[in-house]
This record gives C-alpha cells, sequence and structure tokens, in this order.
C-alpha cells in the first residue's frame, strides 16, 4: 500500500500566522530583532528631510541665520564664512524670534486646563472629582510650563512628541509627562491620517548612562552581567564624555542610528508596533460584562457555561433561558512593545499594560496634508533671508563710501610742509594752513558721501510687511501702539482678526493636549490604588477632598480642554455673576464665598463661621436663662441670622 502524501499543518492553516510575534519568532529566530531594527532604522532615515528642515528653523529662530552651505569655488562653505571671506560683516535682524514669541503669548495667554465630564450625568461627581485630580497631577508636572515649550517646538519644527508614563520620581509615585526630541523620535512613514490613528509602528531612541540602563533593567546580578557585556565600553567606569561634542550632540547632522555620539552613554531602542492575535471576545449576560480571551482559554468559558446549564436545569430554569457567556472569535489588534540593543537584543518585551491599551506617545504632526510636516517658522524664512541681505548690502554701501576724503593739489602744499604734517593741520582744531596760491591749481575739496538711496528701506519695509503677511501676525497682536485716532473697540476688533490665521494651529496643539490629559486619566484610572489628597487651594469643588479608586475606576470620562478659571477675565465674570446671585438674594454669602474667586474668602468664611458659633451659645443660653415662648425664639434667630448677613456684607464690601 503506497504511502499517503503528508504536508505540514503550517503550510495548509493560518493558525500559526494569525499570531503575528509568535510567527515572526518561528520563522525567523534571533533575526527577528535585527529585521524589526532594520525597518526601525529605515522609517527614521525616511523622517531625515523633516529633522533637516527642523534643524534649519531652529537655527533661523535663534539667530544663527548664515548657517546654510552654499558651493564657492567648488567646494562647501557656509553663507557666514564666504559674507567674511568677501570682507563684509554678516549681519542679522532676527524677526522670526518676534515672530515666535508673539504665537507662544497668545497661546500662554489663553490658559487652558482640562475638565473631565461622566458619560452618566448621575455620575458627574466622578467627573469632578477626576478634574480636580488630574489638575493637581498637572501642576505636579508643571504641565503650563512643559505645554508652552512644547508649543513653540511646534512653531519651529512642526511636530510635538510627549511621553506619558506611571513610575517613581522624588520620592512621589505618579503619572508624569516627558516631553520627547523629535530628533530621536521615528513613526511608520505610510501614516496619512491627520489624527495619526494609523501609526502601526513608534518608537524613541533612548541614550542613557549605563547605572541608568542597570536601574531599569537589572532584576538580578546575572542581568547586570550580561549588561555588563552588551555595553561594555559604557560600562568603564573611567569612561568620559567628549566634551568637544556635547554642545551638538542633539544637533540632527550629528546623530546616528545605531551609536550614540557620546560613547560613555548606553543606546536603547523603544519600539511599539502593532501586532495581531487569535482571541475570543466574550459577552457575560448573566454578569453583564465584555473582555477577551486567550485562545487556549475558550474551554474555561465552555466549563463555566456547561456548569451553568447543570445549575439552571436543577433550579428548574428551561435551557433557553440559561444566561450563558457568548465567545465570539476575533483578530485583535494590540500594541506590542521591546527594548532593544544595537545589536538586537531584546531587553524586555511584552503586549501593553496601559488600560487605554496603546503606546505611551502622544504626538501631533502639522499640518500632515498628504502626510506631510511644515513648520509654521518654514513659511517666514525666505522673508528674514532678504531682510538680512539688505541690511548688509546697506552696511556695505555706508562703510564704502565716502566720509570726510580730502583731495589736495600737491602745489596747494607749502614747500616747508610735509603731506603728513599738512593733513594733521587740516584735521586740527583752529588749524591755519599758509600757502602761495599758484594759478590754474584749484583749492584742496573735502568730499562726503550723500547717501545715495539704492532703495534698501523701501525693500526692507517691504519685506517686513510680507512677513506679517505670510504669518498672519500684524501689529495689533504683537502689542505695537495704535495709531492715533483709532478707537480701542476698532484696535480690540483686530487684535482678535489677527488670531484668526491662528486658529488652525491653536486648535491642533488643543488637540495634542487632549491626548496627553485622556492617557494620563487613563493612568490614573488604572494605577491609583489607594486614596489621596486631591484638593488644591482656589478651586471650588463643593465636598471634593481626596480620590477614591472605587468611585472613579470603571466610568468613562469625556474630557475637554476649556480656558482656565485662573484668567483675570475668567475670575471678573464669574465674580460679577456671583455678585449679582447674591443680591437678588438667590444665594446666600457662603455660597459666594465658596464659589468666587476673592483673595479674602476663606478668612472670611471662618469668621463668619466663628461668628455664628459664638451667636448660636449666646442664643442658648440666654434661652435656658428664660422661659422663652420657642415661636418668639425663632423670631429672635431669624433676626439674629439677618444680622449676621448684613454684618458679613459689611465685611464683604470694606
Amino acid at each position: 500500500m503506497a504511502r499517503r502524501k503528508m504536508i505540514p499543518l503550517s503550510k495548509i492553516s493560518h493558525s500559526r500566522e494569525m499570531d503575528t510575534v509568535k510567527y515572526r519568532q518561528e520563522q525567523f529566530g534571533t533575526r527577528e530583532n535585527n529585521i524589526l531594527l532594520s525597518r526601525c532604522c529605515a522609517e527614521w532615515e525616511n523622517l531625515r528631510q523633516f529633522r533637516e528642515d527642523r534643524e534649519r528653523a531652529k537655527r533661523y529662530t535663534y539667530g544663527d541665520q548664515w548657517g546654510d552651505v552654499i558651493m564657492y569655488k567648488g567646494r562647501p562653505i557656509t553663507e557666514k564664512n564666504y559674507i567674511a571671506s568677501q570682507g563684509n560683516v554678516p549681519l542679522v535682524n532676527n524677526l522670526i524670534r518676534r515672530l515666535v514669541n508673539n504665537v507662544t503669548g497668545v497661546y500662554t495667554k489663553g490658559q487652558t486646563e482640562p475638565v473631565c465630564t461622566a458619560r452618566d450625568r448621575d455620575e458627574q461627581k466622578a467627573g469632578e472629582m477626576m478634574t480636580i485630580t488630574l489638575q493637581c497631577n498637572w501642576q505636579l508636572n508643571k504641565m503650563p510650563d512643559l505645554l508652552a515649550t512644547l508649543f513653540e517646538d511646534f512653531l519651529i519644527g512642526g511636530a510635538v512628541f510627549a511621553r506619558e508614563t506611571f513610575d517613581f520620581r522624588n520620592d512621589q509615585k505618579d503619572a508624569w509627562t516627558d516631553l520627547c526630541n523629535p530628533n530621536y523620535m521615528f513613526f511608520n512613514s505610510e501614516m496619512k491620517d491627520p489624527r495619526h490613528w494609523d501609526v502601526n509602528l513608534i518608537g524613541e531612541i533612548h541614550d542613557v548612562s549605563f547605572n541608568e540602563l542597570c536601574s531599569v533593567f537589572a532584576k538580578t546580578p546575572e542581568d547586570y552581567g550580561k549588561l555588563h557585556d552588551l555595553y561594555s565600553s559604557a560600562a568603564n567606569i573611567h569612561s568620559q564624555p567628549r566634551v568637544e561634542d556635547v554642545t551638538k550632540k542633539h544637533d540632527a547632522s550629528q546623530i546616528s542610528f545605531y551609536s550614540p555620539m557620546d560613547s560613555s552613554l548606553c543606546r536603547v531602542f523603544e519600539v511599539w508596533t502593532k501586532e495581531l492575535k487569535p482571541r475570543y471576545r466574550c459577552h457575560d449576560l448573566l454578569e453583564a460584562s465584555l473582555y477577551k480571551i486567550e485562545q487556549e482559554d475558550l474551554w474555561k468559558v465552555k466549563q463555566e457555561n456547561a456548569d451553568r446549564l447543570r445549575d439552571g436545569m436543577e433550579a428548574g430554569i428551561p435551557e433557553n433561558e440559561i444566561p450563558l457567556i457568548k465567545a465570539e472569535f476575533m483578530l485583535d489588534s494590540y500594541w506590542y512593545f521591546q527594548f532593544l540593543t544595537p545589536t538586537g537584543v531584546v531587553l524586555l518585551e511584552g503586549e501593553t499594560g496601559y488600560a487605554h491599551k496603546s503606546h505611551p506617545y502622544s504626538l501631533r504632526l502639522y499640518p500632515f496634508v498628504n502626510g506631510e510636516i511644515h513648520s509654521f517658522v518654514n513659511d517666514v524664512i525666505d522673508q528674514q533671508r532678504y531682510i538680512n541681505r539688505m541690511i548688509t548690502l546697506n552696511d556695505f554701501v555706508i562703510r564704502t563710501g565716502a566720509k570726510g576724503v580730502t583731495m589736495v593739489p600737491e602745489g596747494c602744499i607749502p614747500d616747508d610742509m610735509s603731506p603728513e604734517e599738512f593733513a594733521e593741520q587740516w584735521t586740527s582744531v583752529d588749524g591755519v594752513i599758509i600757502y602761495k596760491a599758484k594759478p590754474n591749481v584749484p583749492a584742496p575739496q573735502q568730499f562726503y558721501n550723500r547717501a545715495t538711496n539704492i532703495g534698501t528701506t523701501e525693500m526692507i519695509q517691504l519685506q517686513m510687511q510680507l512677513m506679517e503677511d505670510v504669518s498672519g501676525v500684524h501689529n495689533a497682536l504683537q502689542g505695537k501702539q495704535a495709531y492715533s485716532g483709532s478707537s480701542a473697540a476698532l484696535y480690540s476688533q483686530q487684535t482678535t482678526n489677527s488670531t484668526t490665521s491662528l486658529s488652525n494651529l491653536l486648535l491642533r496643539f488643543t488637540g495634542f493636549t487632549e491626548e496627553v490629559a485622556v492617557k494620563k486619566v487613563k493612568l490614573m484610572q488604572q494605577f491609583y490604588d489607594e486614596k489621596r489628597i486631591v484638593n488644591i487651594a482656589g478651586k471650588n469643588y463643593i465636598g471634593v477632598k481626596e480620590y477614591d479608586p472605587e468611585k472613579a475606576k470603571d466610568i468613562q470620562f469625556d474630557l475637554s480642554i476649556k480656558e482656565s478659571a485662573s484668567t483675570p477675565v475668567h475670575r471678573m465674570v464669574a465674580n460679577d455673576m456671583l455678585m449679582d446671585f447674591w443680591k437678588a438674594g438667590a444665594i446666600t454669602i457662603e455660597m459666594l464665598l465658596e464659589n468666587g474667586d476673592f483673595p479674602f474668602a476663606d478668612q472670611l468664611l471662618q469668621s463668619i463661621g466663628t461668628y455664628k458659633e459664638q451667636m448660636a451659645q449666646a442664643q442658648q443660653g440666654a434661652g435656658a436663662e428664660m422661659n422663652v415662648d420657642p415661636g418668639v425664639m425663632k423670631q429672635v434667630q431669624g433676626a439674629a441670622n439677618q444680622g449676621d448677613v448684613a454684618a458679613a456684607q459689611q465685611m464683604l464690601r470694606g
């Protein structure tokens, strides 16, 4: 009997391929990590143009505006060196820095803060608790300062990245936000969605000291030995950073993918990839829960259903009425992380452990039309270059013009004087030169440059106007004085109109801020496992003094970035509204002080409370000594309360 031809299961079934991580490990073995590193390197190289544009925009923003390389006599040379070689001075009138400061000022002036709103209105108290908790962490991370720095980087480079982690820092375990250098970031270059929902690979290059490396990845003495072998050069305690390269260690042109410029540091690649894995989505009708299980755990669901059927039938429940767990097959998309060495050794790997089920990075790329990044500063570089050329040309014309040059015919110099003595006497104060005039010999003449107008002033004014038109940052937004006769309403309207061209930039960055805040909330819901005090001085969330993890654990929040109540305009409007309510008798003096933002509110509340306690004790003592009718006592107390209110009103006005 002929033997039947057998085919390996892997060739006739796709079940192994559905688990992308396991399949790659089986197919490529240890080479799998090197293949991933090669892909990361390719994605990092695809962003080279972005890094070069960002570096150029950063140079122009901070004053190095003659650093572009040109070809001169067949060799590359910077424009600064070329101008100096021609005997000129490369002058700079940095207007880009002013534009960046003005736009950054518009962002920081409109202070914002995150606000959480529970989707279930019955759980709004938990939303207030989550809001005050988030704002406590916002203060802990000094987010206004960090976001201002990120916004300035957003204007310069057109891209911002932040990393959200939960860790021990400064003897405190909490959620922390870290700024990421775009020069060390990489992601899949085929991404096109402006919301960045189609990212499937993102990572960061870390250069850390050997001590920092061991504190994170060395859990046993054996781990320390392995790390020492992998990073032998950096592990040498005598290794020192190259001092001459420290100032340029973040320069985009100096960064290499596989090795740090400073040999005393250890390079680690943090890579997050989106993977597939076969799983089952389970809907438990009895517990009203929805969850996922691994493929190999399906037997547990079947066993549980069998037990429920048995128990239900013993209880006399019809089989079709017994609530079972419904399991549906699915290909689950999840995020998988790896920390790799430059040689492809895995230091740490696993599925994301964050409750938001994503990577820890928040990113925003502008404008990301067709996947392209263009910054705000790049739009005005040409105008800045032309302004610098005009002022350099004007300086050259002034320096090369005649400045009191004296033309002296030789016949005019007396015979008993040398040319040097004649020149000294000519330029001296009260100098006298006696000579015999000769026929047809003109007298000495002094020449001055009349500052011939070659149009540099008009061209500079034109380019400055074009810079304002291109950037949208006009005089009113820059805080310049209005023209004589301009009304305050007109100037205010001009200021408002000036921000129209910046609204898109501000909107995109607000989306980035919301993404940071959402991941921060998810981390706090996941890792805040104990009650903690979250009250903030000046915040008026009545009754919210601490965070209770049990109340906020499973609540879904809608998060928005709103104008901060700490802005002067917001405080003034809120206080005026509360004063109107109080004058109309709709609220008490205590409600006014608790919800308003008055510098004396806490002290006044304490004074009112003490005064009421004293009055209550006095009334109780008087009531005990005198047998007074309860109705009369009630009227007396009402009068006393009115007296308290009148006294408090007087204190408030005072």
